[in-house]
């Protein structure tokens, strides 16, 4: 019923702060003794989804091991799902766990875990460039939410159905996904839940232009996480902020989060989104040293032979973010050659039939820096 698929997707939400963390690995020293039972393999897998690799990766593993032995389908389910969330450090293993995982929510029609599934899915098809398949599995994920009844799963199917349309700069039909999210967010009554909402909200209306509302959501976001929620969440909360005060030329303000933001230590990806801040606010800022910085990203990028940060993000999009801000940074000096080449590379990521719009803005730039100047 609907209090127990919201009871199932609070039990299995992610966020929780590190003295939460170092409890639950506590418990799980404790309950390991017991031998195989659900308990252990919900704890495994909760516990792997906050440690680094290869730490998490064996413990998701543990995780499903354990499921198999006890044999619940809806246990191995969520087993599996942690399994998705622990970067095995190659895009295949990854792809080949999610699709083993959705294939299980499938067969065993587990409407509470099928949305995070489908989800994860579609945001691997969104970061490949498979924009197409990814709105088809947001709305799939949105729909299967819906019927649920569970506030968590609501929140997390509006907010990528937002975030979607977002990318494709669709902020019209964007916005009542995110406010139904940030709804039903708050409807959990969980801190870290509508923390993590509301700094994904504040992307997706980064994306669309919509800075003072980025701001504001940002900012409660913060609120939240500054009260002891996650560590990684306050950072994210800090990018955002950084974003949107360069946005609305409150440039002291964006310094100010800029050095929190890097007060926090990240991963690989997230030091990259980072550094792409920084560079924004560089050339806010009228530094010189905003175009290097740009380019020190890109050149990071081209030097790596993955295709993939982690498990499903995927280096080409973070390079056609790259270079159309820097783009941006050379229209505004002169460098109109320069700049249109940067955003015919840019626009080859958005070839999906479904990005029209994406790709017409991109376009209609190049087409205003027909005559270069330099």
């Amino acid at each position: 019923d609907e209090r127990g698929a919201d009871f199932a997707a609070r039990m299995h939400a992610v966020e929780h702060d590190a003295a939460a963390h170092t409890e639950l690995t506590r418990v799980l020293g404790e309950v390991r003794q017991l031998g195989p039972t659900d308990g252990l393999a919900v704890l495994l897998g909760i516990v792997a989804a906050h440690e680094l690799a290869p730490a998490g990766a064996e413990l998701a593993a543990a995780s499903v091991d354990v499921a198999r032995v006890v044999g619940d389908p809806e246990i191995l389910g969520w087993s599996l799902w942690y399994r998705t969330l622990c970067d095995p450090g190659s895009p295949e293993v990854y792809a080949r766990h999610t699709e083993e995982a959705l294939q299980h929510a499938r067969a065993h029609r587990l409407k509470t875990l099928l949305p995070w599934l489908i989800t994860s899915s579609a945001v691997r098809a969104s970061h490949d460039g498979s924009l197409s398949a990814a709105a088809a599995l947001f709305r799939e994920a949105y729909e299967i939410a819906k019927a649920s009844g569970a506030k968590m799963a609501i929140a997390r199917g509006a907010i990528f159905v937002a975030l979607g349309h977002a990318e494709l700069d669709e902020g019209e039909i964007m916005l009542p996904y995110l406010d139904e999210a940030i709804a039903s967010a708050r409807d959990t009554g969980d801190r870290g839940f509508l923390a993590a909402t509301l700094w994904q909200a504040a992307w997706g209306e980064f994306q669309t232009g919509m800075f003072q509302r980025q701001r504001d959501h940002a900012e409660e976001a913060l609120a939240l996480a500054d009260g002891g929620v996650d560590e990684k969440t306050t950072w994210r909360a800090h990018q955002m902020l950084v974003r949107a005060y360069t946005a609305l030329g409150d440039l002291e303000r964006a310094r100010h989060h800029e050095v929190e933001m890097r007060r926090i230590s990240v991963d690989t990806e997230d030091q990259v989104t980072m550094d792409l801040a920084s560079a924004q606010l560089a050339a806010a800022e009228g530094r010189p040293d905003a175009e290097t910085r740009f380019r020190s990203v890109l050149q990071r990028i081209t030097s790596t032979d993955a295709r993939y940060v982690s498990g499903y993000v995927k280096w080409d999009w973070i390079r056609s973010l790259c270079q159309e801000w820097l783009a941006a940074l050379l229209a505004g000096q002169g460098r109109s050659a320069e700049a249109r080449e940067l955003l015919t590379a840019a626009q080859a990521f958005w070839r999906d039939p479904i990005a029209a719009r994406r790709r017409a803005g991109i376009r209609q730039k190049i087409e205003e820096l027909a005559v270069p100047t330099r």
